[in-house]
């Protein structure tokens, strides 16, 4: 039997998860918190926040079909994702830049840029060894990738993915993730063709049961591939036109389409400033706040030296 999404299936358990009364307290909460309180004690509740306005996303796209609704619904998703990281620099180590999902949803550049050059949950590793971006077998270098992806630096991004494949990949997915890699490298080498093919082979079976079901995607597993998604994307942003043929990947997010506003009607986090420096500390390292992600309008550190200046605290 195919491996297909069960959007059936998977609705009653987003429309349980997003009844009106449960979003309110937990606004609530978070919002007296946030402008009463310590910051970093509030912010796990955007994580929860997050999810839940991707819950709404998913469920306005299956009931109404509207790319405009879910990019606007993405976009606050993407933006709570963006709050929680401001007195927790460092969170979500090693889990990936499916962290970036929402905000490639949104066709936002602005919260794409962000998520881009958030880079420092991948800095990590003990003093005295190469970090863990650095190492093909450490789950950091592949979302470095993903990063370096996003930021159109494609001549690092080839040389990573040539070191990576020639250590033959090895992962907790298995050799999935050889497709993760040979699709950056496709991109880096502007091959659509092989871009397409390594997609389509994320969509299939137990290789995209397996990617689907990864830590932080059970909002969408049962119904959207978030790497098969994620990747495409990424293709797109570097001006390749991918046709990727999968109901696990919606071919209307796909183009990059702006909207001409994003509309949040909650006001604590529609006055909050994407680009506001980080708050809190790291135990991981001492510099984190230096690597605060810096507006697009503004002059940009050439990546390869920007992250060889953090400074590791982490024994």
């Amino acid at each position: 039997m195919a491996y297909l999404p069960d959007w059936d299936g998977h609705l009653p358990y987003l429309l349980e998860r997003t009844q009106r009364s449960q979003i309110d307290e937990v606004l609530n909460s978070y919002k007296y918190g946030f402008t009463n309180s310590d910051q970093n004690k509030a912010s796990p509740q955007t994580l929860t926040l997050s999810v839940k306005y991707l819950f709404l996303g998913l469920i306005d796209w299956h009931q109404n079909h509207k790319v405009e609704s879910i990019k606007e619904l993405a976009f606050i998703s993407a933006k709570f994702q963006r709050m929680y990281y401001l007195c927790r620099p460092d969170a979500s180590l090693a889990y990936g830049t499916f962290r970036a999902f929402t905000a490639l949803l949104s066709d936002n550049p602005e919260i794409i840029h962000w998520f881009a050059w958030h880079v420092i949950p991948c800095l990590t590793g003990p003093k005295g060894r190469p970090p863990h971006y650095l190492q093909p077998n450490k789950l950091q270098f592949h979302t470095f990738n993903c990063h370096l992806a996003m930021m159109k630096e494609l001549d690092w991004l080839g040389e990573r993915s040539e070191q990576a494949l020639a250590g033959n990949v090895k992962y907790k997915a298995g050799k999935s993730y050889l497709h993760d890699f040979l699709f950056f490298k496709a991109l880096a080498e502007g091959n659509k063709q092989l871009m397409e093919d390594n997609i389509h082979a994320l969509l299939k079976g137990r290789v995209a049961y397996t990617r689907n079901n990864e830590n932080g995607m059970t909002a969408q597993s049962k119904v959207i591939s978030t790497w098969g998604f994620m990747l495409a994307k990424m293709a797109y942003l570097n001006g390749y036109e991918l046709d990727i043929d999968s109901p696990w990947v919606p071919q209307e997010w796909l183009p990059v389409k702006p909207l001409e506003s994003y509309p949040v009607d909650i006001d604590f986090v529609s006055d909050f400033d994407l680009f506001t420096p980080f708050k809190g500390e790291s135990a991981y390292f001492k510099n984190a706040q230096d690597f605060s992600p810096i507006h697009p309008l503004k002059p940009q550190p050439n990546i390869r030296e920007w992250v060889e200046d953090v400074v590791r605290a982490y024994p």
